[in-house]
């Protein structure tokens, strides 16, 4: 079985804005072209009824290859898969879904997320280092919703090729900090699924840590009336006095890089230490040096000269609000420390 190389998928053109377009599989205009691909999803979907992806699936036994990566400046290490000659050959291995609470893609069934193995073929018995996978299979995404009755029957429609895609162009693109304010891309990969349908798995570096979101709910199930008279309380203000500094840096490495991220949701933000996961987000992580990791680039928008600088520059402001709204209606101590870092990183 011949080794899969990592894509690169080519958009089809690009809109006004300069953002990536991918065509559709189909002509968005005609009914019967949408619900002959609608039926071949709904087949695929039922050739495994009930089937999830479960640990230890490798796609079908496919093997993989590398490029070989440059490890950022003062960057998180690279992997040794990631160092490997051209020709070495890897297997991956799904060991455990991924569930973030509350993640927007999540509800919105985009992609399933699972944390996977990298074994080399060399050495099976002895697996490498962990990876993300996002991975894009048309009959596990919501199907096309469609109205007979109108000229144009298209109303909704999501795009494996075009998520996948625009994702892994939005990661090259922000090459230049891969390792630092954003995961590792380690490549895009067209693989075998159980009902021999074809999906796209992208492969992303695993950020150990803990999302805004998930600090913040710790924070709030130890002090749930928020009183400002508890430990807990002093604590939390304490931890968001580091972390949204770091938050608002990380943002504005991706905005200088020309990209604006447009989702800022919680849960595209990890906060992660350097080498050991801490096992209490409410409370270790005060104590220790730690990075914010910025994912989940599908809605990106490419900040560049043809959209104007007064949409680059709202483009930019929106991602910065959306961080500081999350902690600048709490109270006053929270609404300073949010102000501080908006002043600070806004240029």
């Amino acid at each position: 079985m011949a080794p899969v190389r990592s894509r690169h998928l080519i958009a089809d053109g690009e809109s006004e804005d300069g953002s990536p377009i991918f065509n559709h599989p189909f002509d968005p205009n005609n009914l019967q072209e949408i619900t002959t691909f609608k039926e071949g999803v709904e087949a695929n979907a039922n050739q495994a009824p009930g089937y999830r992806l479960r640990p230890n699936y490798d796609f079908g036994g496919q093997v993989v290859t590398f490029d070989k990566h440059t490890k950022a400046a003062e960057g998180r290490a690279l992997p040794l898969f990631a160092q490997s000659d051209e020709d070495q050959t890897f297997r991956l291995k799904l060991t455990k879904v991924v569930k973030r609470s509350h993640d927007p893609d999540e509800e919105e069934r985009l992609c399933q997320i699972w944390e996977a193995h990298v074994e080399s073929t060399a050495v099976p018995a002895n697996p490498l280092e962990r990876v993300l996978l996002k991975i894009y299979q048309q009959s596990a995404m919501a199907l096309p919703r469609v109205d007979p009755n109108e000229s144009r029957p298209l109303r909704d429609f999501y795009n494996r090729r075009g998520l996948a895609g625009g994702e892994a162009l939005a990661y090259e693109k922000l090459r230049g900090i891969q390792g630092l304010a954003v995961p590792y891309m380690f490549g895009l990969f067209e693989l075998n699924m159980h009902n021999d349908e074809k999906a796209y798995v992208l492969v992303l570096e695993y950020i150990e840590g803990f999302t805004l979101h998930e600090l913040s709910t710790a924070y709030s199930e130890e002090d749930p009336e928020h009183d400002g008279a508890t430990a807990a309380w002093g604590r939390h203000l304490e931890l968001y006095e580091k972390v949204f500094p770091i938050c608002f840096a990380s943002l504005k490495t991706i905005h200088d890089c020309g990209l604006g991220h447009n989702k800022m949701h919680p849960c595209n933000i990890i906060i992660t230490p350097p080498v050991q996961r801490l096992k209490d987000p409410a409370v270790g992580i005060v104590a220790g040096h730690f990075n914010a990791v910025i994912v989940n680039f599908r809605c990106f928008n490419l900040l560049e000269e043809k959209r104007g600088q007064r949409l680059n520059e709202e483009t930019k402001e929106m991602d910065r609000a959306r961080i500081g709204a999350y902690l600048g209606g709490c109270c006053d101590s929270h609404f300073k420390i949010t102000e501080e870092a908006l002043d600070k990183f806004a240029t």
